[in-house]
C-alpha cells in the first residue's frame, strides 16, 4: 500500500505538473492576442504578427520605471539616445538606431507632434507623457509609410480611452515641482478624457564648471503647463475623435560671447 500511495502522488505531482503548464500556455497565449499595435501600418496587427521591430511599454511599465517624459523613454530604451543640453526642459536631441532627431516622427494618437516648419526635428523637450495607455516604438525606416521623417523610426504615444481618474503630486531637488492630473470616462457611445501636468523647477546652470556645486551658481529654471483633451463617439466599427494638445514653456538659459562662445557675456 505505501508502495502504491507512493506512486499515485507521483502521478498526480506529474498531472498537476502537467495541467499548471497547460494553463499557463494558454494565459500566455490569451496575453498575447491582446497585445495589438497599430503603428507599424496605421492598422492593428497582432504584435507577433507585426514583420517590423516593435516595442510596446504599458502605462504601469512607465510608471513603474519613473519615466514621466520622452527624453526619459528615450534613455531607458535599447538602440535608442536622448542628448540633452542642461536640466530638465533644456534643449533635447533623440536619436533612435543612430540616426539624428530630425529622423524620428513622434505621434500622438496617430497624429503627427513633429513640426513640419522645424527642420531639426520635434521639440521633444516640451513633452511630458500625460494619461498614456501604451507607447509603440517601431524601429527601423517607415517612410514608406509614414514620410521621410521617419527614416529612424516612429513613436506613437497613446491616450487611455478607459474610465479613471488619477492625480499625482511630486518634489524634487532644486525646488521642482509637478503635479499631474487625468480623468477620462464614457457616456452612452460617447467618450472623453482630459489630462493637465505643471511642472516647475528652478534648475540648475547647466555651465557649472567639474566638481562645483551647481547651487552656487545662477540657475536657469523652467515650467512647462501643458493640457491635452479629446472628445470621441464610438460607432459600429471604429470610432471618430477630436482631440489636441497645449504646451507653454517657459525656459531659462546661460548667456555667451557670441564671438568667443565663451559663456557669461
Amino acid at each position: 500500500m505505501r508502495g502504491f500511495g507512493g506512486k499515485y502522488f507521483s502521478l498526480a505531482a506529474i498531472l498537476a505538473s502537467v495541467s499548471a503548464m497547460h494553463l499557463a500556455a494558454q494565459a500566455s497565449q490569451i496575453e498575447q492576442l491582446h497585445t495589438v499595435v497599430v503603428t507599424a501600418d496605421k492598422s492593428e496587427e497582432e504584435l507577433e504578427s507585426a514583420t517590423e521591430d516593435i516595442e510596446v511599454l504599458s502605462a504601469e511599465e512607465l510608471e513603474e520605471k519613473g519615466i514621466t517624459t520622452l527624453s526619459d523613454l528615450m534613455r531607458y530604451l535599447i538602440g535608442s539616445q536622448a542628448v540633452q543640453s542642461g536640466g530638465v526642459g533644456k534643449a533635447a536631441s533623440i536619436y533612435l538606431r543612430g540616426l539624428p532627431n530630425d529622423k524620428v516622427l513622434i505621434l500622438i494618437d496617430g497624429v503627427r507632434f513633429n513640426d513640419p516648419s522645424n527642420f531639426n526635428g520635434p521639440q521633444s523637450e516640451h513633452l511630458q507623457l500625460l494619461g498614456v495607455e501604451r507607447v509603440e516604438i517601431v524601429r527601423g525606416a517607415q517612410s514608406g509609410v509614414w514620410g521621410s521623417d521617419a527614416a529612424a523610426g516612429v513613436i506613437n504615444i497613446i491616450t487611455s480611452k478607459q474610465p479613471h481618474t488619477k492625480a499625482l503630486l511630486s518634489l524634487g531637488s532644486f525646488d521642482t515641482r509637478e503635479f499631474r492630473a487625468s480623468v477620462a470616462n464614457s457616456l452612452n457611445k460617447f467618450f472623453y478624457g482630459f489630462d493637465f501636468g505643471f511642472l516647475d523647477t528652478r534648475g540648475f546652470s547647466a555651465i557649472t564648471p567639474f566638481g562645483q556645486d551647481p547651487r552656487d551658481f545662477e540657475r536657469d529654471g523652467y515650467t512647462n503647463r501643458s493640457f491635452k483633451g479629446r472628445l470621441g463617439y464610438r460607432l459600429d466599427k471604429g470610432f471618430v475623435e477630436l482631440g489636441g494638445i497645449y504646451i507653454n514653456a517657459y525656459n531659462e538659459g546661460d548667456g555667451y560671447n557670441p564671438t568667443t562662445y565663451a559663456p557669461g557675456a
